[in-house]
């Protein structure tokens, strides 16, 4: 959804004109005129919502819950520029309120068959597999339309995105409430993105983002739990370094078990796909391959070794778009976290990471599979995807 360009302080009305007309003249047949005005109107929406931190929590009227986590944001930005050198300046120095759940309602699509997600190009980010909307109902629409035309599709609410820093992103009622951790994992995994994105490659953008998200993470807890108890702010001060740390290492290790299990159904599926049998077939095995999925994670649930919150995501329908959606985001991320610790130093993996753009994606994707499975030998051969080729 990055698809809006920073300007120079002109009036809000001057300022959007040419970001209008760069979008319908450059995206051409790529993007309809409708789903361009939806995309400039969200993004105009957040620029006029949006106000100082700093200015809102001086305010008396507001809350004293909310003040508290805008000061906690504060601290989160300044470890992510002194202690992950990623590029902060203005980004997530504002707030906004947008009334609803979500930011965007992006919308998945994949063939009935095929575990390849569809994609979407845009002028700036690239092509991506995904398409966003500023409001539920167009992207409920829009997959139905996709669905039409047989593929699986998945729309899902997203409570940020990052412009890549064409705009200065601001904190949203969003995810201002999500647990403190997690809080500072998905502004570390934003800000990730301002610092490397490579067009047209979404499983390792995500990928990447999510492994200087984990990092970043685990660094902060240190950061904060550590002897100089300043360091701690007052939304983890009611916990004990060994409780933030249990904490997070028993939600890491549930994560990794739901996103091994969907990447073992979704090359199960992949086998299916390529046998020479019907259609009739083929979609009576997909169905009893995603109901074994559910039960692997069930009996996992039941023996605690999964999280229970899980169990709305399995509960609702699954299809390839859906899977997709972990693959993307995780794909790359053992072997990425790998090379953060061969390195030792971010800045270190920052600059090889860059490396990565002089190669073709095909010869990108050779470098990671080989990360991968120095990361997790025993099971990384087992899963080559097709995702977002």
């Amino acid at each position: 959804m990055a698809l809006l360009k920073k300007t120079f302080p002109l009036s809000p009305v001057i300022k959007l004109l040419p970001l209008l007309l760069m979008g319908l003249l450059v995206l051409g047949g790529c993007q309809s005129t409708g789903f361009m005005l939806q995309a400039i109107q969200g993004q105009w929406e957040i620029l006029q919502k949006k106000r100082p931190i700093e200015e809102v929590v001086q305010e008396d009227a507001t809350p004293a819950n909310l003040r508290e986590r805008l000061e906690y944001v504060i601290q989160v930005r300044e470890f992510a520029a002194n202690s992950l050198h990623l590029p902060v300046e203005e980004a997530y120095s504002e707030y906004a309120d947008l009334e609803r759940p979500y930011v965007v309602w992006n919308v998945f699509a994949a063939p009935e068959f095929s575990m390849r997600s569809k994609t979407w190009c845009y002028p700036i980010a690239g092509c991506v597999a995904y398409q966003g909307y500023f409001a539920e109902q167009p992207a409920h629409e829009a997959a139905e339309a996709l669905a039409s035309e047989a593929f699986d599709t998945h729309v899902g609410g997203v409570p940020a995105y990052s412009t890549l820093g064409w705009f200065d992103d601001p904190v949203l009622n969003t995810f201002i409430w999500y647990d403190p951790v997690d809080l500072a994992g998905l502004l570390f995994h934003e800000l990730a993105h301002r610092r490397l994105y490579i067009k047209g490659d979404t499983a390792f953008n995500e990928s990447w983002a999510t492994a200087v998200e984990q990092e970043g993470v685990q660094r902060y807890i240190q950061y904060t739990s550590g002897a100089l108890s300043q360091n701690t702010p007052p939304l983890l001060s009611a916990y004990s370094a060994d409780a933030i740390n249990a904490r997070y290492a028993e939600r890491a290790q549930s994560r990794e078990q739901f996103v091994a299990l969907v990447k073992q159904t979704i090359g199960e599926l992949e086998a299916l796909y390529e046998e020479d049998i019907s259609a009739e077939n083929k979609r009576a095995r997909k169905t009893e391959i995603i109901e074994t999925l559910r039960t692997r994670y069930t009996e996992l649930a039941q023996q605690r070794k999964i999280s229970s919150g899980y169990e709305r995501w399995f509960n609702a329908p699954i299809n390839n778009a859906k899977l997709l959606t972990v693959a993307n985001y995780h794909q790359w991320t053992p072997g990425l976290r790998y090379k953060i610790r061969e390195l030792g130093d971010l800045n270190a993996f920052y600059q090889w990471s860059e490396s990565l753009m002089d190669l073709s994606k095909e010869e990108r994707m050779e470098v990671l599979r080989k990360l991968n499975e120095l990361a997790q030998p025993s099971v990384a051969s087992s899963y080559e995807s097709e995702t977002d080729k």
